[in-house]
């Protein structure tokens, strides 16, 4: 007969070797000659466990346990099948004792992290992610857990870090790529997602989280039709992925196709009703009503789910704002605003700070360097063309409205918001900051009336409705002298409450306090009365929100004549232009226009706290 110790090699052997049949053969007949040999138990309960038949493994490594209590390798095995089957406080309890057994083995470690990122303790399973690199910094796979961790948490740029990490030890890892790209993209860069994406296509073509990539890359960059192939591929290849049936939604919903959108959305709560993207772009691509309370039930309970990530959270509190919000039940409207807003600070700032003195003494710079004095005698280089038409103000202020209005026009192409003002004015400073260079300034903008040219080849005009705008009006004034600039402005308390109430691609200092919002519209305030001051009285239209509303075909009048631009039809029903819309108002640019949103502070006024100051008669 063959010694039980033989058996038991020849099963290990086998078992490496793929062949599960056999080591399972070899390991019942260790079992036949030697009941209480736990290393066979151990092995026949890993192999009981990848053949699905999981209550059978369980038992095996309960045995185990019952002859060796510190058996390091069936606690570990114990903690891999509750986490396959789903029972988190079991995986969590035997995952713990395995890495007490072997405090420093970075395989232990990994799999606790990866237990506790599956219960949604997130900051727990980054402490255990991080102890196992420590272990052992040449592990590539938990280097990949440890920025899916950080990334969840909303640390992009630590998970960054982690994620090229991982690639440097493992370059052909097509799902880092994907990470990356999605990173990419919450850093608002949409072509760098794109490019992630089709890294990971060209590693592994049937990786449908790539082609999703490529997808919102698209989406965001406002090529919604682009995205449609890469998006039928994702389902193609993953038809029960509710976050690509989601983006499907949202592709939909960019292109103005509002309820095919919205049966997307329902179609990806459908397939998983544990999320919060649908949720919330279900909520906002509608009015919310009373037959839609259990859906409104359904996503207050899910905020309680401690399993669900913080994104998901997050999105669930924006949605429920504004269902309350619809429904008139407006203190549990602001109570979910606070939430969303607590949330996504953590998410998208993490730890910094909004420096209040930093941030004035930009604005100081600014009015500084544009003194009156210094517009007058700005020497131009050369005269430039009058294509962009800037459309600017503090962000939800009516610019996504303004440029519906204006691009319904034949002769006007949108561009959407375009950052290359805000990301490139600076280079045309001296390095005192005390003046402008001219020739500098007329090579910038070359460079973006090139950019302008690509999207609106035969436009009499481009708009750019990038809100932020407003901090280098000097520099489009300089070197855009016949360009239209409009100013849009809207009642302020209205305007910081549409901030609070609206999650935002890009992380944005001051957005999630209203301490903050209130002070940096206030400096908003004070850099637009210094341009009134400075800049020709004729050189700024502005325009009201709150009379757009009111009159607009007297409104819209007014700025094509401004724009010098003949009346056109299709300018009085912006609502039915078909362009692309990205930006957090899509669905109410899709609306004829309402009047709902005037005056909306009204309703939250008991709890508006810093927005008060800035109610008619309250501002210095």
């Amino acid at each position: 007969m063959i010694q039980s110790s033989e058996l038991l090699k020849q099963a290990h052997v086998a078992h490496a070797a793929g062949d599960l049949v056999n080591a399972a053969r070899l390991a019942c007949q260790v079992l036949a000659q030697s009941p209480l040999e736990t290393g066979a138990q151990v092995l026949l309960g890993v192999i009981r466990g990848k053949e699905g038949k999981n209550e059978e493994a369980i038992k095996l490594f309960q045995q185990a346990l019952k002859i060796q209590p510190d058996s390091f390798e069936s606690l570990f095995w114990l903690s891999m099948i509750y986490r396959k089957t789903g029972d988190l406080d079991q995986a969590i309890l035997f995952a713990q004792k395995a890495a007490t057994v072997r405090p420093n083995d970075a395989h232990a470690l990994n799999n606790l992290g990866l237990v506790l990122m599956a219960a949604g303790r997130l900051p727990e399973a980054e402490t255990s992610f991080r102890k196992s690199a420590t272990a052992n910094p040449r592990m590539a796979p938990v280097l990949y857990n440890l920025g899916t961790v950080l990334q969840l948490q909303g640390k992009d740029k630590e998970a960054a870090s982690a994620f090229e990490q991982s690639l440097a030890l493992a370059p052909n890892n097509p799902d880092a790529y994907v990470a990356l790209g999605h990173i990419a993209l919450a850093a608002d860069n949409p072509s760098g997602a794109v490019s992630k994406g089709q890294q990971a296509i060209s590693m592994n073509p049937t990786l449908a989280g790539a082609y999703l990539l490529v997808a919102l890359g698209l989406i965001h960059d406002g090529r919604s039709p682009e995205a449609t192939p890469f998006l039928q591929k994702t389902i193609e290849l993953a038809p029960n992925d509710a976050n690509a049936i989601a983006t499907l939604g949202s592709s939909l919903q960019t292109q103005g196709k509002i309820e095919e959108a919205n049966a997307e959305f329902r179609k990806s709560i459908q397939t998983q009703p544990r999320q919060g993207y649908a949720y919330f772009a279900l909520m906002h691509n509608k009015r919310v009503r009373e037959e839609d309370r259990p859906m409104v039930q359904q996503m207050e309970t899910l905020t309680k789910d401690a399993t669900l990530t913080p994104k998901d959270i997050n999105f669930l509190h924006y949605g429920l704002g504004k269902a309350y919000e619809n429904l008139a039940e407006y203190e549990q409207a602001m109570h979910h605003l606070d939430e969303a807003n607590r949330y996504a600070k953590q998410l998208k700032l993490g730890q910094k700070l909004f420096d209040k003195k930093e941030y004035a003494e930009t604005f100081d710079r600014t009015i500084r360097l544009f003194s009156k004095e210094m517009m007058e005698r700005f020497q131009r280089v050369e005269p430039t063309n009058g294509l962009p038409i800037f459309i600017l103000g503090m962000m939800r202020s009516g610019t996504t409205l303004l440029e519906q209005i204006l691009s319904s026009h034949p002769q006007v192409e949108a561009a959407g918001e375009l950052a290359f003002w805000t990301s490139n004015a600076r280079q045309a400073v001296s390095p005192q900051l005390t003046a402008v260079n001219p020739a500098e300034l007329f090579r910038l903008a070359n460079r973006y009336c090139e950019q302008l040219r690509k999207i609106g080849p035969t436009a009499k005009h481009v708009t750019d409705k990038m809100p932020a705008n407003y901090l280098v009006i000097g520099f489009l004034h300089l070197a855009f002298p016949n360009s239209p600039i409009i100013h849009t402005r809207r009642n302020p308390a209205d305007t910081c409450i549409s901030i609070y109430a609206t999650p935002n691609r890009r992380p944005i200092d001051f957005a999630h306090d209203k301490e903050n919002i209130t002070f940096a519209y206030e400096q908003y305030l004070r850099l637009m009365d210094h341009w009134r001051k400075v800049l020709p009285p004729d050189r700024m239209l502005e325009i009201d929100y709150e009379n757009v509303v009111a009159d607009r075909d007297s409104v819209t009048r007014r700025v094509l004549e401004y724009c010098k631009l003949d009346w056109d039809e299709a300018c009085a029903n912006p609502e039915r232009n078909e362009r692309t819309v990205v930006t957090p108002s899509v669905w109410q640019v899709r609306q004829p226009i309402y009047s709902s949103s005037v005056e909306r502070w009204r309703h939250f006024e008991p709890w508006l706290g810093p927005f008060a100051r800035l109610l008619p008669g309250k501002q210095s």
